[in-house]
């Protein structure tokens, strides 16, 4: 019987090569990642340590309020100087480096992982 992601894949996040194969829009993907049950509870607990504060909490404001799951990888992107606009377009009709920095945002912006696995082909 199939019961879901377990929250232990959650720690880990694949960055692929070409995430134009992807289906939908990244606004879409983000939306469905973030509403797994295993990816709520993960968001929960604590807040990984890092050397470069900068990249260790991206979903963290001037205040240390967090963001919610779906405006963090957005954030990110916008701070890499990725339109949001882009978030809307089917990702066939991004470029190859449109969309791999929306993939690189969305690995980085969602909470809870630990390990980013970057396809480097």
């Amino acid at each position: 019987m199939f019961t879901g992601v377990p929250i232990y894949r959650t720690r880990v996040l694949y960055v692929p090569q070409r995430p134009s194969l992807l289906p939908s829009t990244p606004r879409d993907f983000v939306k469905l990642v973030t509403s797994y049950k295993s990816r709520k509870n993960s968001q929960s607990g604590p807040e990984p340590k890092a050397a470069n504060a900068t990249y260790a909490n991206p979903l963290a404001t001037g205040n240390g309020a967090k963001l919610g799951a779906m405006h963090g990888p957005i954030r990110v992107a916008e701070q890499w100087g990725v339109d949001e606009e882009l978030w809307d377009r089917p990702w066939g009709s991004l470029s190859g480096g449109e969309s791999q920095r929306i993939a690189l945002a969305v690995a980085v912006g969602i909470p809870g992982a630990e390990v980013l696995l970057l396809d480097g082909k």
